[in-house]
């Protein structure tokens, strides 16, 4: 009985030392080849991952989050403009009462664009970038982000697939296909794993082949679905040592006003946040024609309660 006990311990401490061996040379290959994960040891080390340093004097931070299209031109190639805003969100990370806010604003909302005139706001940021539609905001709702972030479906798509996809809900058949814009979007109703094109394109989904169309709220609502399958899946244990790949991907690609440890500050927040402490919302409107008009005096409430001056 005594060598069984010897035999069995013996066998578990080499295990141990097998992962010890692997967990070196896994950080010790990262360090050396991922810029990313040298920046993130060296931020986490400095204490970054604290909201009192990287974001001294704030108890909170607005960020405006943008997906844009990508242009093409006549040749199917990438365009070098701005685009629209085909997803437009303000996020607040709230440090002194450890809660969030995400309030989603439909793309066709109307809305008036400084020295612009009257437009959706998704020209907003294909006239003049973050800062024009910051602007808008601020004008139409009286909130004023502190940053933000601007990213493609695209990239977000290398991002989950290098997590290994994402487990969403598909809530009914969608077949979609715009050649023109390269978007292909076929799937099948139902809990499924996603790679990055397939859970893109669910969020993205407006409308099928057939002219079946679906509202901005519904593709609102999966937008933030897929935002929160994207964060349990970075939370899991095994995707752990794809994340330093993962944030390598995206954050090449990001254009934003953040500083990295300002990121991963936000990031190790929003992480350690319960669901019940994040609340999402979609700006109040009525649906029209060509535009979804803002009911002006419940979205200032909302503002009001979801982004408080503090």
């Amino acid at each position: 009985m005594g060598r069984q006990v010897f035999r069995v311990i013996r066998i578990l401490l080499r295990v141990c030392l097998v992962v010890l061996i692997l967990l070196i040379g896994v950080t010790g290959y990262l360090l050396v080849t991922n810029q990313t994960f040298r920046e993130t040891a060296s931020a986490v080390f400095g204490g970054y991952l604290s909201p009192s340093r990287a974001f001294p004097g704030s108890d909170h931070a607005d960020i405006l989050v943008i997906g844009r299209d990508i242009d093409l031109d006549n040749h199917q190639q990438p365009m070098k403009t701005r685009g629209r805003a085909d997803l437009t969100m303000v996020v607040r990370m709230d440090f002194a009462r450890r809660q969030a806010a995400v309030l989603s604003i439909p793309r066709d909302t109307r809305a008036r664009i400084p020295g612009h005139g009257v437009h959706k706001i998704n020209a907003a940021h294909a006239l003049g970038g973050p800062a024009l539609l910051a602007g808008a905001l601020r004008e139409m709702l009286g909130v004023s982000p502190d940053f933000y972030v601007v990213a493609t479906f695209d990239d977000l798509a290398r991002a989950i697939d290098r997590l290994g996809g994402v487990e969403m809900v598909v809530d009914k058949r969608m077949d979609y296909d715009d050649n023109w814009g390269n978007l292909h979007i076929h799937l099948k109703p139902g809990l499924q794993r996603l790679n990055g094109k397939q859970a893109v394109g669910l969020a993205r989904y407006r409308k099928s082949n057939d002219g079946d169309a679906d509202s901005d709220l519904e593709r609102i609502a999966r937008q933030q679905q897929l935002l929160l399958a994207v964060e349990k899946r970075a939370r899991a244990p095994r995707s752990w040592l794809a994340l330093p790949g993962a944030a390598h991907e995206l954050r090449s690609r990001l254009e934003t006003d953040l500083s990295f440890p300002q990121m991963l500050c936000l990031t190790a927040f929003a992480a350690g946040l319960p669901q019940q402490r994040v609340e999402s919302a979609t700006l109040p409107g009525r649906m029209g024609h060509v535009f979804i008009y803002p009911q002006l005096d419940q979205a200032r409430e909302l503002c009001a309660r979801l982004f408080p001056q503090q």
